[in-house]
């Protein structure tokens, strides 16, 4: 794997020993579709991150597949209601409708999805 790729799953494996990180900036550091997948696994458990920022349209290295896009729409819409914000580095046509729908649920989480759940389940 890329050094890059290896520092984000540090960083990563990190944020699962603490409670106190509310936010997470990756962006201008080219990571990889392995680190997004990662990512996405780590944001299946978290319920303290509020907002991940992959950065801003940022060189080719920062572009992923459909299929890892679906997986972030399945992640925020299945498992993680308490994730405000999850910003792509990269949309493009084939991704941007995966986008867009990730961030609804992202919305859904900021006006208290959880919730919501929580008093339809007990």
């Amino acid at each position: 794997p890329r050094l890059v790729d290896r520092l984000v799953a540090n960083v990563l494996d990190s944020t699962q020993q603490t409670s106190a990180l509310r936010k997470l900036q990756l962006g201008g550091n080219r990571i990889g579709e392995t680190s997004f997948l990662k990512l996405l696994e780590v944001l299946k458990t978290n319920q303290t991150l509020k907002e991940v920022d992959l950065g801003k349209k940022n060189e080719r290295h920062d572009r992923f597949s459909s299929k890892a896009y679906a997986r972030a729409l399945r992640v925020v819409k299945e498992y993680n209601t308490t994730l405000h914000k999850l910003s792509f580095s990269y949309v493009d046509a084939r991704t941007i409708g995966h986008g867009g729908e990730v961030q609804y649920y992202c919305d859904l989480n900021a006006a208290g999805r959880s919730a919501v759940r929580d008093s339809v389940t007990s």
